[in-house]
């Protein structure tokens, strides 16, 4: 009878004990609603932070006439997208002004939306405006797309292309020579070369190393390649 007890006893702290299994994917580190003036302070700090005077040249206050910066002139890697990130935050304020019914959070969210939206258009001129910011929406949207869909290519090869032009063109720009080299492996996508062109496909081997290895260097050479030819047309043992 007593070992009953005990048994019962403890059945029942068991199911005292027990959390909806949903509790356990909370993460109360990382909530998904709060006040919105938590969210205000880093959107100030994002916002308005002055590092030197890239600022300056890409929103024309400064020009610079003894030389170029990258951030006077429409160049490759003078700016990025990445205040449609903070963006982000600032239109979740808006959606807990709206939960909580502050009103005051919406009015400060609309401004830092246009004050992004603003020096977007100065950096780059036309940028996406009435599609940003919507999310899942606008990633089904894309996904869709005829070029897009694997449910439109024509077979798995065509779907592996598809994976691997997606690959490439969230990572151009972001990664070094990652996608050049990767490009090389792949050949997706296919760029034209004119006649008689050759992309490189190697790097040659550094000063340093014909200098203090040449040994080492020579017979790595004639390893890969047959000859001492340190070209950077011939191709890898990975790319043949």
């Amino acid at each position: 009878m007593k070992q009953l007890i005990y048994i019962l006893s403890l059945l029942w702290l068991m199911v005292l004990g027990c959390e909806p299994i949903e509790d356990f994917n909370h993460n109360p580190n990382n909530v998904s609603e709060t006040h919105p003036q938590y969210l205000l302070t880093n959107i100030q700090w994002q916002a308005f932070q002055v590092e030197g005077v890239s600022p300056l040249f890409a929103t024309r206050m400064l020009v610079q006439t003894d030389g170029e910066d990258a951030n006077q002139y429409y160049t490759w890697n003078r700016g990025d997208y990445g205040a449609y990130g903070r963006m982000k935050d600032v239109k979740k304020m808006m959606e807990e002004a709206d939960r909580l019914e502050i009103p005051a959070y919406k009015a400060v969210g609309k401004f830092f939306r246009a004050y992004y939206f603003y020096n977007l258009t100065l950096r780059f001129g036309d940028i996406p405006y009435s599609e940003a910011l919507q999310g899942e929406a606008q990633a089904d949207a894309y996904l869709a797309q005829a070029l897009v869909a694997l449910s439109q290519a024509a077979d798995d090869q065509a779907k592996i292309e598809r994976i691997q032009m997606q690959k490439y063109l969230r990572s151009f720009l972001q990664g070094g020579w990652t996608m050049y080299f990767e490009n090389l492996r792949t050949n997706v996508p296919g760029f034209a070369t004119t006649t008689g062109s050759k992309r490189p496909y190697r790097w040659m081997y550094p000063t340093g190393e014909y200098q203090n290895n040449a040994d080492n260097v020579a017979a790595a050479l004639k390893a890969q390649f047959g000859s001492d030819n340190d070209d950077t047309h011939q191709k890898t043992w990975w790319l043949n």
